[in-house]
């Protein structure tokens, strides 16, 4: 998923958080980093998984040096019944206050979802 965060730059970094939540077929899943990106390097270093229930939605550039790396990677296996079952993928971007909230005074994210998609990637 690649994501657009119009406020970040290199020289100030994020002036503002945005929240949301990512849902897979309806539900939460974690992020993953695949080996063949690890090899590359730089990509979320030293972070752990993130849950996508409610996380702060960062763009490209944030998480690889690059700024062309996908913001939010996540396992297929943890969907894969319902990729069986259906054939597709539902994904489901929820912007969120900074409670996790989507009623209430705290202020929405500016944030856009530049595009999603699926890649597989094979292992022996």
């Amino acid at each position: 998923m690649h994501i657009i965060d119009h406020d970040w730059s290199k020289e100030k970094g994020d002036t503002a958080s945005e929240w949301g939540s990512i849902l897979l077929n309806g539900r939460a899943v974690t992020t993953i980093v695949p080996e063949i990106i690890k090899e590359m390097g730089g990509y979320r270093v030293g972070q752990a998984p993130l849950n996508s229930a409610f996380l702060e939605l960062e763009c490209d550039s944030e998480i690889h040096p690059s700024g062309q790396m996908p913001a939010y990677i996540f396992s297929l296996k943890e969907i894969e019944d319902s990729i069986k079952r259906t054939g597709k993928i539902v994904i489901q971007i929820t912007n969120l206050r900074s409670d996790g909230t989507i009623n209430g005074n705290t202020p929405f994210g500016d944030v856009i979802v530049n595009r999603t998609g699926l890649h597989l990637f094979w292992t022996k």
